[in-house]
């Protein structure tokens, strides 16, 4: 049964096809097995094997054969895989940005996506994300440095980034605080810290 267009970034024929275009032409000098494909996005074999053919039949992939295996990266000779890759960059690519510019933050115990893009990143119809909605859950010293790290991250992806600092027992004790029961109430993905990985939540 064919999936869905991803509600992240409806362009695309299916999910797995955005996070297959996703995770190689945002990683150009990875080589990915199929397998590995399958194993680390959590898709189908023959689903990754049909994807990874048509994509290779427009030219965005190369494929060659190492002894059994099939490898797979990104075609660069191909001019619309830059441009393909910033698309992706600002949907997919959006948790490895955060991750990336507020890397620098210490003290620091969970950053989390929230908001319309959190939504659409578990499926929830809706609107292109306007924004990227950020929870910094440390100390109000990291304030000004998260201002910063959004600045960088807001350049790098064309669209606002806001911060909400918030401190670990507020987070932690969310019934207190009416926004984040909302957001405790809504999808959300934590993208480090020691919270696992929740953007299901509210569904």
């Amino acid at each position: 049964m064919r999936s869905e267009a991803p509600a992240l970034l409806p362009i695309f024929r299916s999910q797995s096809q955005m996070q297959i275009l996703g995770r190689v032409l945002l990683n150009p000098g990875t080589e990915y097995t199929l397998t590995d494909l399958a194993s680390e996005l959590g898709i189908a074999l023959s689903t990754v094997s049909d994807e990874v053919r048509r994509l290779a039949e427009a030219s965005l992939f190369e494929t060659r054969s190492i002894g059994r295996s099939r490898v797979v990266r990104a075609n660069r000779a191909n001019p619309a895989t830059t441009h393909l890759a910033k698309l992706l960059e600002i949907s997919v690519g959006v948790p490895a940005v955060i991750t990336e510019e507020f890397a620098e933050l210490r003290g620091v115990d969970d950053i989390v996506l929230f908001g319309s893009w959190a939504a659409r990143n578990a499926g929830r119809s809706g609107p292109p994300p306007a924004d990227i909605d950020v929870m910094v859950v440390g100390p109000k010293a990291t304030r000004v440095h998260a201002y910063r790290c959004a600045q960088r991250a807001e350049e790098r992806l064309g669209i606002p980034v806001n911060v909400t600092v918030r401190s670990p027992t507020s987070w932690h004790s969310a019934a207190h605080d009416p926004m984040l029961s909302d957001i405790r109430a809504n999808p959300y993905l934590v993208i480090r810290g020691g919270d696992s990985v929740d953007d299901t939540a509210g569904q």
